[in-house]
């Protein structure tokens, strides 16, 4: 039984991860393809993918935590200095 147990878990864990991951996927992609639009043919994809994973992380990051005790203006003027941060972050990321 354990043994049964052992083969199945993780290949249901692996489908179930499969599923979770689709919809985040198609995601990253369609910041990709909104991104790409700016950026050089030159930059290598993954660099784009990596982009697109901190940009995803950071407004989800920084807007969950927020959402949890700032006001509207609170969050407008918290987020101005670490917006521009970022965009400093990502043209030096991306060579620019």
């Amino acid at each position: 039984m354990l043994l049964f147990q052992g083969k199945l878990l993780p290949k249901l864990e692996f489908e179930a991860l499969k599923e979770l991951e689709e919809p985040y996927l198609r995601y990253l992609e369609e910041i990709e393809n909104k991104v790409s639009i700016y950026l050089s043919h030159r930059i290598d994809p993954i660099k784009i993918r990596r982009l697109a994973c901190a940009g995803a992380g950071f407004v989800f990051g920084f807007y969950s935590f927020a959402m949890i005790g700032m006001t509207a203006d609170e969050m407008e003027t918290s987020v101005q200095p670490l917006r521009r941060v970022f965009v400093r972050s990502l043209c030096a990321f991306l060579g620019r």
